[in-house]
């Protein structure tokens, strides 16, 4: 796996390809397939040095991408699923709000339904503060 990361701190110069080993998410992580990132203040921070104290005890290289788009391996590539995007309450940080469009309802209910059987619901479900809420919008295009 490949990615641009920082090994030296500096300008956008320092900025280089680097070879990563492949991760694959452990207990209650996800692994996203990154399609498109942006850079955004604290990967400038990253990248010049001024997080070094906080990045010390990892060793490089420091990847950035603290805004990303991108697929989540094994879950949102499933059958039907055209768009998942998670935005953040700006009053209230730990206030998430995810959105999805499928194809088709019942697309959605069978990926539910094999996050339901493989377990996976329950270990997102103890992830959340209260129980997740699911609500069917239709897109009106505007």
């Amino acid at each position: 796996m490949r990615g641009v990361g920082v090994i030296e701190f500096g300008g956008p110069e320092v900025l280089q390809i680097v070879d990563l080993p492949e991760v694959h998410a452990a207990q209650g992580e996800v692994r996203i397939r990154v399609h498109g990132a942006t850079v955004n203040p604290t990967d400038t921070a990253i990248r010049d040095g001024a997080r070094a104290e906080a990045l010390s005890k990892l060793p490089p290289p420091y990847i950035p991408g603290m805004d990303i788009a991108g697929v989540i391996d094994g879950t949102r590539a499933y059958d039907g699923c055209e768009l998942m995007t998670m935005v953040v309450n700006q009053d209230d940080p730990s206030n998430v709000l995810f959105v999805e469009r499928w194809e088709t309802r019942a697309k959605y209910e069978a990926y539910l339904a094999w996050r339901t059987e493989t377990g996976s619901m329950e270990n997102l479900v103890g992830m959340l503060a209260g129980d997740p809420v699911i609500r069917f919008f239709d897109d009106t295009g505007v």
